[in-house]
């Protein structure tokens, strides 16, 4: 039930928070330039950067120390009594009551929104997110069609006082959601940080994602301050001042609400999946640097609507909604110090930095000043554009981070052990020297004959176990004994030794070793046992030849330990590391191929395991088995992050059981509930059931 109304209320609060901003701007505009000249605009949008900075760094302060579910709900409450106390200054000192809620408004508005989003950041994880953020964008923006039209027939038909009164109420609503919200918020254990007063602007300093978002914000705050100067200035020289202001500015922000709610509803979703995260902010600088270009066509004074405008809509909807998403897989404390930094104080010293370019530009005159502002408009734009294109790998690495972050308290939920060679780790408690020393009847049998390599072979060839392991005990050197040691890999006796003496031959048994695994004529026993043995063949050869029987191999168990011995031949050997194209392809190419029998879940994860960074590809497996949903959700966004989206679309069933058959899935669980019953039960030596039970499938063939 939590989480249900969570869903419910999270859309809720979002469109009562953005009807309020919304509507807070067009009454600031209007009271602003009623009360003030166009001229001064610069400076009060860098007294709001001044004043921004310290309050950015207190609120991020502030959820560090008490988390967003507290901070939220007083933030909104203290707005409601700053719009009750503006009312109150209106009639006594309207100059007063201007300039604070322009403060108000560009300040606390940013932080509170700011610290919204850092609580559903918080309260849901990345995966689920998605769709939920873009339910929330979708709300958001409807609010804001409310809020600006609201504004527009409010200030029309009643004074603004009326208006800031119902500004208040909807504050004191957005409070309550936040409430709500905040005691539905899911206990996850935490690290504790050092504390460090500071640590929000070393984070900023640290981590290449938050340093390319706050470039993003800043040059984003720019070109939003350089198109509204550009606006306003037409609409001032236009329209005047008085209620007519009040009207324009109340329908301007609703039309751009209006197109932001229609682009999220039609697009949210589509612009996210297929431009990505990264895609979904630049097209803010895209879309208002190419309406500026097109400005120079369109007559004052309507040149400057469709940037501002394309500058509102899109901040609101599908920039806002990748945006959010970048900070979902950092950590609770980095995303509560450093994001209002980002935030609030990037937004504001953007704009403040738009205010003195543009006081710059209007020593030009008043009639170039605008164009001179719309020039610079789209060099800025362009700026924008070419950073956030660069969001995209910093937010996979993030990701990484991430699952790393959380795979220390995920051990004892492993049950898929992807580099964990079962058979092979389960001889490496044997003394290799033991299968070098010279000892026994077959030196003696070879000096008789005159030929110790032929004394080797028919001692091989034997069929009795006893002088099998007596001839593994000479020191096995001539590569022509490898062909007569591979059979030897079917019997169950002595497969210890016998892969062990071959292992002893390293790279030089690559060959004959995969000659035999590409056979058909092989028996399947053998085929099963041989990449044990090339896992120790530190030879292209030998990851080529396993690469070429995951592709060809009919049965499932020799893919399986294929997988199993790339894994384990590419952790010791870097080098020989399997070229991720190469391994997507496996990838695709299994999941192509109908497997109703064997461990199908591990062998996908194992194949991603090649295909990715080998850690988080781990984690991701652990995280499948885990019952937290914040860490599984970071796992699959990750996934669907790095891997093509029809590649992602095909794994999910397979590995998170969201759209695969009811019965099929049951089945599938049946049988790993057998394999983890069977493996409790198997002989000492190795208490790891995964081991164990590995050891015995090779034993008994």
């Amino acid at each position: 039930m939590p989480q249900s109304r969570a869903h419910v209320v999270a859309p809720l609060t979002a469109a009562a928070l953005i009807a309020v901003q919304v509507g807070s701007n067009a009454v600031r505009d209007a009271l602003f330039l009623s009360w003030f000249p166009v001229t001064s605009l610069p400076y009060f949008i860098a007294g709001s950067a001044v004043l921004a900075v310290p309050a950015a760094w207190w609120s991020g302060r502030l959820l560090t120390l008490f988390g967003p579910a507290r901070v939220v709900p007083v933030t909104f409450a203290f707005a409601a009594t700053l719009f009750l106390t503006e009312r109150g200054l209106l009639h006594a000192d309207p100059r007063s009551a201007a300039a604070l809620l322009y403060m108000h408004s560009s300040v606390l508005g940013a932080i509170g929104i700011s610290a919204f989003w850092s609580l559903l950041n918080e309260r849901f994880d990345p995966f689920s997110a998605k769709p939920l953020m873009a339910r929330v964008a979708a709300a958001a923006t409807f609010g804001g069609l409310v809020g600006g039209v609201g504004a527009a027939r409010v200030g029309k038909l009643w004074s603004p006082t009326v208006l800031l009164l119902g500004l208040a109420l909807l504050a004191a609503a957005c409070a309550a959601g936040a409430l709500v919200l905040g005691r539905t918020m899911p206990l996850r254990p935490r690290k504790k940080d050092p504390e460090n007063i500071w640590s929000g602007w070393a984070d900023i300093r640290r981590v290449p994602l938050l340093r390319h978002l706050a470039l993003v914000v800043v040059l984003a705050a720019v070109l939003a301050a350089l198109v509204d100067y550009a606006l306003k200035a037409d609409a001032v020289a236009y329209f005047g001042k008085g209620e007519h202001l009040v009207t324009f500015f109340g329908f301007f922000y609703g039309a751009t609400s209006l197109a932001a709610f229609l682009l999220q509803a039609t697009l949210g979703r589509l612009v996210l999946g297929r431009l990505g995260l990264g895609g979904s902010v630049a097209s803010h600088s895209a879309f208002v640097g190419g309406t500026g270009l097109l400005g120079f066509l369109i007559p004052p004074p309507w040149r400057n609507v469709f940037p501002r405008g394309f500058d509102v809509a899109l901040r609101a909807s599908v920039y806002r909604a990748g945006y959010e998403l970048f900070y979902t897989p950092l950590p609770e404390a980095t995303k509560r110090s450093a994001k209002s930094i980002i935030d609030v104080a990037g937004d504001c010293l953007g704009k403040g930095a738009g205010a003195a370019l543009i006081l710059a530009l209007a020593a030009f005159g008043p009639r170039s000043a605008v164009l001179a502002v719309s020039v610079a408009a789209i060099v800025v734009s362009a700026a924008e554009f070419v950073v956030a294109r660069r969001l995209r790998g910093d937010y996979v690495r993030a990701l990484e981070g991430g699952l790393v972050r959380h795979g220390g308290t995920l051990e004892e939920a492993a049950q898929l052990s992807l580099s964990d060679f079962t058979a092979v780790g389960s001889l490496s408690g044997l003394d290799r020297t033991a299968v070098l020393r010279a000892v026994g009847i077959v030196e003696r049998a070879g000096v008789a004959m005159g030929d110790p390599v032929v004394a080797a072979v028919i001692e091989l060839r034997s069929g009795d176990p006893d002088r099998i392991r007596a001839a593994l005990r000479m020191p096995l050197t001539d590569p022509l004994l490898i062909g007569a040691l591979i059979p030897l890999l079917a019997q169950r006796e002595t497969l210890r030794p016998v892969a062990t003496a071959l292992g002893a031959f390293g790279a030089r048994a690559a060959g004959h070793l995969v000659d035999a695994l590409l056979d058909p004529a092989t028996p399947e026993t053998v085929r099963r046992r041989l990449p044990l043995v090339l896992r120790s063949c530190a030879s292209p050869l030998a990851r080529d030849g396993l690469l070429q029987a995951l592709a060809t191999a009919s049965s499932l168990e020799v893919r399986l330990r294929c997988g199993r011995a790339l894994l384990a031949l590419t952790d010791e050997h870097p080098e020989l590391a399997v070229p991720s194209p190469v391994a997507l392809a496996s990838l695709e190419r299994e999941l192509a191929t109908p497997a109703d029998d064997g461990d199908i879940r591990e062998h996908l994860f194992n194949l991603l395991a090649l295909a990715l960074e080998r850690e988080p590809a781990r984690i991701v497996a652990r995280a499948m088995d885990t019952g937290d949903p914040y860490v599984r959700g970071t796992a699959l966004e990750y996934l669907e992050t790095v891997l093509p989206p029809a590649l992602f679309s095909a794994l999910m069933p397979h590995i998170a059981g969201s759209s695969a058959p009811a019965s099929r899935h049951r089945e599938a669980a049946q049988v790993r509930a057998d394999l983890l019953d069977a493996g409790s039960s198997m002989k000492a030596g190795t208490r790891e059931p995964r081991t164990t039970a590995g050891l015995t499938n090779d034993e008994e063939g």
